[in-house]
């Protein structure tokens, strides 16, 4: 029973750091007030979710689309 214990500290402990977003949420609340920082956290967990969709579905079936290379490399690729 010990151990999961350590592991739930340890995962609280690596999703608290300090990080780009959290600074500026952190920012943003002491500015703005709470519903500003709210607004802003939502806009963040929904990029998340969306940075997991397109994992889950397949990043590299979308990188090997021939319109996505058409815009990325437009000399080496012939439509």
């Amino acid at each position: 029973m010990d151990s999961i214990f350590t592991y739930i500290f340890l995962g609280l402990s690596m999703a608290a750091t300090i990080g780009p977003v959290k600074t500026v949420l952190l920012n943003t609340g002491l500015k703005n007030g709470f519903f500003h920082a709210w607004f802003f956290s939502l806009g963040a967990i929904l990029t998340d979710i969306i940075y997991m969709f397109i994992v889950y579905l397949g990043i590299g079936q979308f990188i090997n689309s021939i319109w996505l290379k058409a815009i990325l490399m437009p000399n080496t690729c012939h439509l």
